[in-house]
């Protein structure tokens, strides 16, 4: 669980360099705090050695943090299609695209 929320931080840090245009800034701030939610459950899950009631106060949360999360790919793939946003194989996006499977 340390390591993902590690991993996860470094994503959050990442997500908040990123320059969005306005349009998507909705989106963006969705997945900001979505990503920050899971990041927080997996680090209350974390010190659940040292600090057993702090994780138990979170595991009622699993299911609805682990979907919200879930679901920035269907909102943000959404978004690409609205706007007409096409990604090459060779971008990022890419996986935004319908049909992308992965490898």
């Amino acid at each position: 669980l340390t390591k993902e929320y590690q991993k996860m931080d470094s994503v959050l840090q990442k997500l908040l360099a990123v320059s969005v245009p306005v349009s998507a800034s909705a989106y963006h701030l969705l997945t900001l705090n979505r990503i920050g939610a899971y990041r927080d459950l997996l680090y209350n899950l974390s010190v659940a050695s040292s600090d057993p009631i702090r994780a138990r106060l979170v595991i009622d949360k699993i299911p609805t943090t682990l979907v919200s999360a879930l679901r920035i790919y269907i909102e943000l793939s959404t978004y690409f299609k609205l706007q007409n946003i096409v990604f090459s194989s060779q971008e990022a996006g890419y996986m935004f695209t319908v049909g992308y499977t992965i490898k």
